[in-house]
């Protein structure tokens, strides 16, 4: 049994591309908010204007909950 990455698990639950670059810029952008707290308003400005279609807004104390609800939100569907 190999290394799965994480962006591999997500192809396997049949994810678009872009999909995958949403979901994965979500953690990325919390992990970055959480060391650069004074820069949230333009993290969040950057992550709207990269995804259009998608809505979400970064909080560097992101919880799975919330993470949960930002996928159901964007009709991803990840069991």
């Amino acid at each position: 049994m190999g290394t799965e990455t994480a962006s591999d698990w997500l192809k396997k639950k049949e994810l678009s591309n872009a999909d995958i670059d949403f979901v994965e810029t979500i953690l990325t952008f919390t992990s970055t908010a959480k060391e650069q707290n004074n820069k949230l308003d333009g993290i969040n400005k950057t992550l709207q204007t990269s995804f259009l279609d998608n809505k979400a807004e970064i909080d560097p104390n992101l919880t799975f909950s919330q993470f949960d609800k930002i996928l159901g939100d964007n009709a991803y569907l990840l069991i």
